[in-house]
């Protein structure tokens, strides 16, 4: 949310790894990993912003910038 894409990275891939595997089913995680990965230029920020979208429907997208949306609409 500040923009700090590379420090935040880290942080979402262990929440999403978790032991108990409950990031993956987390929106709000799956939402912030794809950003930044779609920030930092990686491959699977597609995937992660399509699990947030399955998760908790276009709602989730609102407030964000339109390009986050943009990346999956046609997979969606």
């Amino acid at each position: 949310m500040l923009g700090e894409y590379e420090k935040a990275y880290p942080y979402l891939w262990d929440a999403k790894s978790n032991i108990t595997g409950e990031g993956y089913t987390n929106p709000f995680v799956m939402l912030r990993l794809g950003q930044c990965s779609f920030e930092l230029g990686k491959d699977d920020a597609a995937e992660y912003l399509i699990r947030a979208y399955m998760l908790a429907g276009d709602d989730l997208f609102e407030s964000e910038d339109e390009k986050y949306f943009d990346q999956i609409k046609n997979l969606v």
